[in-house]
């Protein structure tokens, strides 16, 4: 991973790493880049739980940006994560309210 991230910064890019667990947090956390993506949606179920990203936010250091990924499908759920000072990836579930 840390290869792709410089060829990333090399090429002018920044780099959003993706996590599902905590297992792959600790992992993205080697890296550099600041942006921290929590995918809720367990690619196994396919169902998703706000409480991912919840359950992860302790681990991450506050330099860190972090944006919580699907499972977001009301206003509250926005505000929900907005609270713990995350941001939220647009989804489709988004775009259709």
């Amino acid at each position: 991973m840390r290869y792709l991230e410089k060829l990333s910064h090399s090429l002018g890019m920044a780099v959003l790493v993706e996590v599902h667990d905590a297992d792959e947090l600790a992992l993205a956390l080697q890296l550099s880049t600041p942006l921290i993506g929590i995918n809720n949606r367990n690619l196994r179920t396919f169902e998703t739980h706000l409480d991912t990203t919840l359950q992860l936010l302790d681990r991450i250091p506050s330099e860190r940006i972090v944006i919580t990924e699907s499972g977001i499908k009301a206003m509250s759920d926005v505000q929900l994560m907005r609270s713990h000072h995350t941001y939220v990836s647009r989804g489709r579930n988004v775009y259709a309210r």
